[in-house]
């Protein structure tokens, strides 16, 4: 905290540098290698962006040393301490656009504690090296957010907090600048993630919770519930299987009533291959299509009666068998769950007898 503090006085009372700040005499003479505990100013090339600029400070054994500035054509400047011909120490830069950095400086780069403030408001205040946030810092951003942590080489990366403009917040690990790791995001009063990331998303194990009272603990892929898990709903419903896209796939679903599902889905829906076992007695195995029974399957009753045959939208139509629970079987057309057409009664005692049916009403 002292050194935030000092570094803050820094842009108060490092405007500029002048020769009336300066203890040291007037440098003598044009042989730069000459000047030696004295104060000068000298025109000099950058070596890196090729720029022209103006050394205005002090000097030893040749070399920039002490308190000076460097004035840029394009507008940049630094104010602050210089050490064997280097920015090194205390300091402020200044870009043509606004841009500050108050702080500390080794071998012409930020390093050390500093702050950096861009002209649209945001702000990093923390640790440098080489030029760099590194270490802990703090960034805000002019729309509110603003993020507390670990830094290396310039991106976020480590343990950290992020919070966002709408309240919502990322508290875990990060990697160049990605979630990534273990973390928790939350959003007030809606819900919360708990677990692994990867490249910004929820990958790997993870529990959700909504304030709802639904919960789902299992695997993520892409943002997106994938692989096996175990979803509670508030309502006392229960789904434990595989999950794919964020829908489920395959596996068991219990209803708060008894009603169980085990089977395949599409969409969320039954669909596939599927059974069916009902509160009442009633199990149904077969094929499901889009939540219904659809295709060929077996139905038994809760009284021991029986169906086997084809079924279409939840309803017994097509081709089937049904066994009544006092004995026989009535194989023949069905259409919408009732007896249609021509059909073949068995008997217990083994007689048969042809019969015509329509909508479930026996022609005479």
């Amino acid at each position: 905290m002292k050194k935030i503090f000092l570094i803050t006085l820094l842009s108060f009372f490092i405007s500029s540098v002048s020769y009336s700040q300066s203890k040291l005499p007037l440098c003598q003479g044009e042989n730069k290698s000459s000047y030696n505990n004295c104060f000068g100013k000298i025109k000099k090339i950058s070596s890196n962006s090729k720029l022209e600029y103006i050394y205005e400070g002090e000097f030893k054994n040749g070399k920039e040393h002490g308190q000076g500035s460097d004035t840029y054509s394009n507008g940049k400047k630094f104010i602050g301490e210089f050490k064997e011909g280097k920015r090194s120490g205390k300091g402020t830069f200044i870009t043509p656009d606004g841009d500050r950095y108050v702080g500390e400086f080794k071998n012409d780069d930020f390093d050390g504690q500093g702050i950096y403030t861009i002209s649209n408001g945001e702000k990093h205040v923390g640790e440098w090296k080489d030029g760099k946030p590194n270490g802990k810092g703090t960034q805000t951003n002019p729309n509110g957010e603003k993020y507390v942590g670990e830094y290396k080489n310039g991106t976020k990366h480590g343990k950290g907090t992020y919070t966002y403009k709408n309240g919502e917040k990322y508290v875990g690990e990060f990697k160049d600048d990605r979630r990534h790791g273990r973390g928790n995001y939350m959003v007030p009063n809606v819900s919360e993630y708990v677990g692994e990331w990867k490249d910004d998303k929820p990958n790997g194990k993870g529990t959700y919770t909504q304030k709802n009272g639904n919960k789902y603990v299992g695997e993520w892929k892409d943002d997106k519930m994938n692989g096996q898990g175990i979803y509670t709903f508030s309502n006392g419903d229960k789904y434990v299987g595989e999950l794919k896209d964020g829908k489920r796939s395959k596996g068991t679903y219990t209803y708060n009533d008894g009603t169980k599902y085990i089977g395949q889905y599409k969409n969320d829906n039954y669909h596939g291959q599927g059974t069916i076992i009902y509160s009442e007695g009633r199990k149904y195995v077969g094929e499901f299509k889009d939540g219904l029974q659809h295709g060929k399957g077996t139905i038994t009753y809760s009284n021991g009666g029986k169906y086997i045959g084809e079924f279409k939208d939840n309803l017994r139509h097509g081709k089937g068998t049904l066994h009544p629970n006092i004995g026989g079987k009535l194989v023949g057309e069905f259409k919408n769950d009732k007896a249609h057409g021509k059909a073949t009664m068995f008997y217990p005692d083994g007689g048969t007898k042809v019969l015509e049916f329509n909508n479930g009403v026996e022609l005479k």
